[in-house]
């Protein structure tokens, strides 16, 4: 696993409006186009049973989050391909996994793998597959932390924020003539990692999805992730006409994407780890000097 890498992401409008669900505990109703299912016309319309609950917990991956310019000495550059907080897809999602239509995975090959987003897709030749879009990553049993954070003169110090008694009951500063409140220059952060990692064989998955996708390994990058909430539920399995059939499966209903970020993993032959840090900076405020008028 050649590859390990620390990032901050932010979130979209829809995932603004998820964390306002959640945190007032309220049910989240999307709006036309907001969701993965409606993308790909799968469970769309399923109503949300009343036992579950909605969560984070998936993510998905495309390669649509790059492109490329070039020099005038010839000489190929990585560009970022920038999107808005009002989109709620990645761009050119590929499936973590594809299986022919008529040999799917079972339900207890899909929970093992952390497998859900079963999605009809076509690839060359006209043939048709079963495309697993989501994946459940890894959440530490560990608790969030705060982080405090100091620059000075462009550098940064972390620590661990400690609070102590003046904190807990604050006696209000004192803002003489003149002066102002701004930021100073310190910033409280919470942290909590989770692990987006795949193993050698999951992106060999990923990578054997691209090729029946598109046609050739080389397209088996990563460029872009969304990171995902929705209602968890048992739903009945869709045919091949996306029609129910025998039998039930676990679904992501109303899946969401909340956050969005742009990185570049290769087509190596080998897996990656991927740590995001689901942090958001508070500034801290300040008495800075100002000229009266």
């Amino acid at each position: 696993m050649p590859l390990l890498k620390k990032i901050t992401t932010q979130p979209t409008a829809v995932g603004a409006l998820i964390d306002c669900c959640l945190r007032f505990n309220q049910q989240y109703i999307p709006q036309p186009y907001w969701t993965v299912n409606e993308r790909y016309q799968v469970h769309h319309a399923t109503a949300v049973p009343s036992t579950s609950t909605l969560k984070y917990g998936w993510f998905c991956a495309g390669i649509g989050g790059n492109d490329f310019t070039k020099s005038s000495g010839g000489l190929i550059a990585r560009i970022a391909v920038p999107m808005s907080a009002e989109d709620t897809g990645i761009y050119k999602p590929n499936p973590f996994v594809v299986r022919p239509i008529n040999a799917d995975l079972t339900q207890s090959e899909r929970a093992a793998m952390g497998l859900s987003g079963r999605y009809k897709v076509t690839g060359v030749g006209n043939v048709e597959y079963w495309g697993y879009y989501l994946k459940k990553y890894i959440v530490p049993n560990t608790p969030p932390t705060i982080k405090k954070i100091v620059v000075t003169d462009g550098v940064q110090s972390i620590t661990d924020f400690v609070a102590n008694s003046t904190n807990n009951a604050p006696i209000p500063p004192v803002l003489p003539v003149g002066q102002a409140n701004s930021t100073n220059g310190t910033y409280y952060s919470p942290s909590f990692i989770i692990d987006l990692s795949l193993s050698d064989a999951e992106f060999e998955e990923y990578q054997a999805a691209a090729e029946a996708i598109y046609g050739s390994r080389d397209y088996g990058y990563i460029s872009e992730i969304g990171m995902v909430a929705g209602y968890e539920a048992s739903v009945p399995v869709l045919n091949a006409s996306l029609n129910p059939a025998a039998g039930t499966y676990t679904e992501v209903l109303r899946a969401t994407i909340t956050n969005r970020l742009e990185l570049d993993i290769g087509t190596s032959a080998s897996g990656f780890q991927l740590t995001l840090d689901s942090a958001a900076a508070i500034p801290q405020f300040g008495i800075t000097s100002i000229e009266n008028p």
